[in-house]
């Protein structure tokens, strides 16, 4: 019997075949997988750890000068003490030089991308620019020093006047940022110099100096990064990060250090939301110590300890479910999340249940019948706060237990929500000293 053997049908080749290839990220003819290698092993495309990692800081580090400035405004509405008086004149002067090493950073990131282009010798030292930033940036912290000298001239020290206090406070806490930054800029002027600058260390660059110009409030230095970033003349995809960094055949994806994106990024916002929470803490202490009649309404503890009981519960049902999802086992891991979910939901259920309590005794947020009116403010403020990140938390719990039981989540995303959810239980224990038992009625 005669077999017949049909030839297998040709695939077309879509594009222009003159076309050359591109020699970087996944366009043109460039196979994403080498020749050998397992399409198994390539991971979806995620932003680096550095990149992800210092949006997160900016945006949570912005929420910290938030809780200072909210703080502010308070402690300055309701207090017959507030004591107005003259800014150091050295100030304006340090505003004009921020405003200049603005504009020395633009025409650094415009020279170092003509001289990493090609089109720039090296004899031009494109790091003269960056310098003239790096000493603009310690000529304003000198003019911050010299301000605080003006400032304790006129007998104002820190502890002289709640006015005088959030001042050095708030530009104290600026003036750190801005050193972290400067020592981001000359780490990148060191390395620019000796031309030691390789593509697979541009986002870590671009993390340092994002956070100097958030130090500044300068976004020119988002700028520099994208120009370190694409500073070899083509863009820079994941794609060949991947395959530069790994044998054919053998492509993770992983970042470097194997730390994932996700993990990094939520550690990193862990991290900087703890500093909100500690300015909310400060701020709180700064106001109890400066009132002379502090409320004491708490009458027992029984709730409060209910409530730290059922966090903490919480805490351990979450490791139980991450230890399911590590063992395969996704109906445990799914069970113990849901419960977490669940203890989260009675946590709130209690403390909107002792919240109408108090205001139905007569407490709001600028009034109460016990004593100092920013008591109600304070309390409302830092548990309204912990109570939204509980919340937030029951919300990505329920999501991500569901997907991962769809199989569109793993373990690591479970992990990464734990995390989060360990953070939200280690606040309330800062919480519960600081609000409650220090409060209680003797």
């Amino acid at each position: 019997m005669a077999t017949t053997i049909h030839q297998p049908p040709r695939i077309e080749q879509i594009g222009d075949p003159s076309r050359p290839r591109s020699s970087s990220g996944n366009g043109g003819w460039r196979p994403l997988v080498p020749e050998g290698g397992d399409p198994h092993l390539v991971q979806e495309y995620a932003p680096p750890p550095a990149s992800t990692g210092i949006w997160v800081a900016l945006c949570a580090i912005s929420m910290t000068f938030a809780a200072l400035t909210s703080a502010l405004v308070v402690r300055k509405g309701g207090a017959v003490d507030w004591r107005h008086f003259t800014l150091p004149s050295i100030l304006y002067l340090n505003t004009l030089v921020l405003v200049a090493s603005s504009v020395t950073l633009e025409i650094a990131r415009r020279r170092v991308a003509r001289f990493m282009g090609g089109l720039r010798s090296a004899a031009e030292r494109p790091a003269r620019w960056l310098y003239v930033t790096l000493t603009l940036g310690v000529l304003f912290v000198a003019g911050q020093y010299l301000a605080w000298r003006q400032l304790s001239s006129q007998g104002l020290y820190l502890a002289t006047n709640p006015s005088s206090s959030f001042f050095y406070v708030f530009t104290a806490a600026h003036v750190l940022h801005l050193l972290g930054g400067l020592g981001g800029l000359s780490r990148v002027i060191y390395k620019l110099d000796r031309l030691v600058l390789r593509r697979s260390n541009f986002r870590r660059d671009r993390s340092l100096l994002a956070l100097y110009g958030r130090s500044l409030g300068l976004f020119a230095f988002v700028a520099v990064g994208k120009t370190l970033t694409n500073s070899t003349g083509d863009s820079v995809s994941q794609a060949d990060l991947t395959m530069e960094a790994h044998p054919p055949g053998l492509i993770t994806g992983l970042p470097p250090f194997s730390v994932s994106a996700k993990k990094m990024a939520i550690w990193l916002f862990i991290i900087a939301d703890a500093a909100t929470f500690a300015a909310c803490l400060v701020a709180y202490g700064f106001l109890r110590n400066g009132a002379a009649h502090w409320p004491r309404p708490f009458h027992s503890i029984t709730n409060v300890a209910l409530m730290t009981f059922i966090l903490l519960t919480s805490s351990l049902t979450m490791l139980l479910g991450v230890r399911a999802a590590k063992a395969g086992d996704k109906s445990g891991a799914f069970r113990w999340t849901m419960i977490t979910a669940g203890g989260g939901v009675v946590f709130a259920l209690l403390h909107i249940r002792e919240w109408l309590a108090l205001i139905g005794e007569g407490m709001t947020m600028f009034h109460n019948p016990w004593g100092d009116p920013l008591f109600g403010a304070s309390f409302f403020s830092i548990t309204g706060l912990h109570l939204l990140h509980v919340t937030g938390g029951v919300i990505a719990l329920v999501v991500v237990g569901l997907r991962y039981m769809r199989a569109r989540y793993n373990a690591d995303d479970l992990e990464v929500t734990g995390l989060y959810w360990h953070f939200v239980d280690l606040v309330w224990m800062f919480v519960v000293p600081f609000v409650y038992l220090l409060n209680l009625a003797q």
